[in-house]
């Protein structure tokens, strides 16, 4: 369904010729875990929750491919007010990756922080209890340690399915 109407729109922009002027931005705040890890929600710190990256078209301005840019969902107003030529309202959180985006720097942040701040509010619903936790990606690793005091550690290139906690002495 979605591939269905992200097709109508797109044809309908460039149908009206208005592809150059806009920018077409797809994204969310998580992903879903699909049974991954023993989760089928979000809130949980692993790739497939947290690796969102945002899909963008802006024909004559981003090419098409794809970057590895660490971003969170804070950097989304920044970098769109970016793109748009326009300054971020003042106090906005987040990195502009603009030029990222644009093709300008293959640069980006050396991490992100990602956290989970409440307990799951559907415990009666799904029976998943996710406590809180606090984390830290770069480009190679994911650190997270949660309030109780358990700790992981992922090296993402070598263990992509992030399988072998090193904090707990895996690998």
């Amino acid at each position: 369904n979605t591939d269905d109407n992200v097709g109508r729109l797109v044809a309908a922009i460039d149908a009206l010729g208005l592809a150059e002027d806009t920018i077409l931005v797809l994204t969310a705040d998580h992903g879903a875990m699909n049974g991954s890890h023993g989760f089928t929600n979000k809130m949980v710190p692993y790739t497939e929750a947290m690796k969102v990256p945002p899909v963008m078209r802006w024909p004559g301005q981003i090419a098409a491919g794809r970057t590895d840019a660490l971003q969170s969902p804070l950097d989304q107003l920044t970098t769109l007010a970016g793109l748009a030529g326009v300054a971020a309202p003042a106090g906005a959180d987040g990195v502009d990756l603009s030029p990222v985006a644009l093709g300008r720097s293959s640069g980006s942040r050396e991490e992100v922080l990602t956290m989970n701040f409440v307990s799951h509010w559907t415990y009666c619903q799904s029976g998943t209890r996710v406590p809180e936790w606090r984390g830290l990606r770069t480009p190679r690793f994911t650190y997270t340690r949660y309030l109780d005091g358990r700790e992981q550690l992922f090296d993402d290139l070598a263990d992509r399915y992030q399988l072998k906690n090193l904090a707990n002495g895996d690998g």
